[in-house]
């Protein structure tokens, strides 16, 4: 059996069974914070989206048209899957986990949700289509990475678009040979650059509709007939050395380390990149220390691990996806502030200058030992040093979301109420969407009339 076969198989047998009852409470998880994202991206962008969809106007709502979350507004699906995809990480407040360096939800679920009505899904297939573009994605990006990011990819575009493809061939019920076609052809389509993260560029989330969009055209292709080269992921133009310059790459087994890949997943409790949190938290809990007041701040240094530092150490920003990226801006802002949510990375924040003297007082240092512990631990030590000569310090290994230090599931209402509300939804429609969610078996029509 060849490496995609392999893991083809194994996702196929996990989904021909009952989910345990757990995995599915975290399904509902990951929904209710994927829709807070998306509602928040929506606003964020919402001039742009409305131009983007103009290009795809004279709609008619039918079974062929889609939702635009958060918009009453209504596209055709391919439309409807690209730009719910970029809505879903405008924020950076989606989903992701350490060690496969990948957002996972917002590319598959922006892809299922989507297709909903022309699918007919039933929560069961929802639930299951899910969990296989979770665990497949996962599975891939946790196998290839930190070499796939060292050569400049995004793995959330490239194993997202995968994901994607698995999630709708498993929720329209498919064959084996439908979920090897539709896996085989998504990796031909694979692309993703972090390029996107330069320069102030808002580009980096659309990576994740493009994957969604493109897991959705592997799949169609794949129902529609076409026949694929056999064994994608290895040899000389596989998958594997194209995409991480070797060819000898072990594919790591699905349910790895003995969980659902779903449940390895963290959720940002601020609106930043995740590899900002750990700085922010600690700048938060310092916040509280007796003898801090900004004025009296010489210098701050941050140590943290390796693959937080690369492009994301610098202190000027060149706007609100810029500071997102960046830890001395969010450290300032944390310590400024007192907060670090979707209403702090504002246009006046950062050009709030009490914010921006503070974040050129920080030096990111990439710390060696923390390196090698990364993904165990996503360790940040961050000194402050005062002008009277005090040093506080305080250290954070596993910040607030990750599943050793987990939101609870109030803390996670609390967020997407947060979200919802700056994306205009009404507290009404919130606790709604709150309760369709909790019990999305019995309610999946309803939760999608109300998005």
């Amino acid at each position: 059996m060849d490496l995609t076969e392999k893991i083809c198989r194994e996702v196929y047998n996990l989904c021909n069974k009952n989910l345990p009852n757990n995995v599915v409470l975290q399904v509902k998880k990951c929904l209710l914070d994927y829709l807070g994202a998306v509602f928040a991206g929506k606003k964020i962008q919402e001039a742009k989206i409305n131009k983007l969809l103009n290009y795809n106007n004279n709609i008619n709502i039918n079974h062929q048209s889609s939702k635009i979350i958060g918009m009453d507004r209504f596209a055709n699906i391919e439309t409807a899957i690209l730009v719910n995809g970029i809505s879903s990480h405008v924020a950076d407040i989606d989903d992701g986990v350490n060690d496969g360096i990948i957002h996972l939800g917002s590319p598959i679920f922006s892809v299922l949700l989507s297709l909903f009505k022309k699918e007919e899904l039933t929560a069961d297939r929802f639930f299951k289509g899910i969990v296989a573009g979770y665990e497949t994605a996962y599975t891939l990006a946790a196998s290839i990475q930190p070499l796939h990011k060292e050569l400049g990819y995004h793995a959330t575009g490239t194993c997202g678009t995968i994901g994607a493809a698995v999630a709708v061939a498993v929720a329209r019920k498919g064959s084996l040979k439908d979920l090897i076609n539709s896996f085989s052809t998504a990796v031909i389509s694979t692309s993703g650059m972090l390029k996107v993260i330069e320069d102030g560029s808002e580009l980096k989330s659309y990576n994740v509709g493009k994957a969604s969009l493109m897991g959705y055209i592997s799949s169609n292709l794949a129902f529609s007939g076409f026949e694929v080269p056999k064994n994608v992921l290895e040899g000389t133009n596989g998958f594997f050395k194209m995409f991480t310059g070797k060819e000898d790459i072990i594919l790591a087994n699905v349910l790895r380390k003995g969980t659902f890949a779903i449940q390895k997943v963290y959720f940002k409790p601020f609106a930043a990149c995740r590899y900002c949190h750990p700085a922010i938290e600690a700048s938060l809990n310092l916040t509280k220390h007796k003898d801090l007041e900004i004025e009296n701040i010489e210098k701050i240094v941050l140590h943290t691990y390796y693959w937080a530092v690369t492009n994301h150490d610098h202190s000027e920003v060149n706007g609100i996806t810029s500071a997102r990226m960046s830890i001395p801006y969010s450290i300032a802002l944390a310590l400024v502030k007192g907060k670090a949510g979707i209403s702090e990375y504002t246009t006046e924040n950062i050009s709030n200058k009490r914010i921006l003297n503070v974040a050129k007082k920080v030096e990111v240092i990439s710390d060696e030992e923390f390196t090698k512990i990364f993904p165990s631990k996503t360790i940040a030590l961050i000194q402050i040093f005062l002008k009277n000569g005090d040093i506080i310090k305080e250290q954070v290994d596993f910040p607030k979301g990750e599943p050793e230090n987990p939101l609870t599931k109030l803390e996670i209402e609390n967020k997407f109420t947060e979200l919802a509300k700056y994306g205009g939804k009404t507290q009404k429609q919130i606790d709604q969407i709150i309760s369709y969610v909790w019990d999305l078996e019995n309610n999946l029509d309803k939760l999608y009339e109300l998005l």
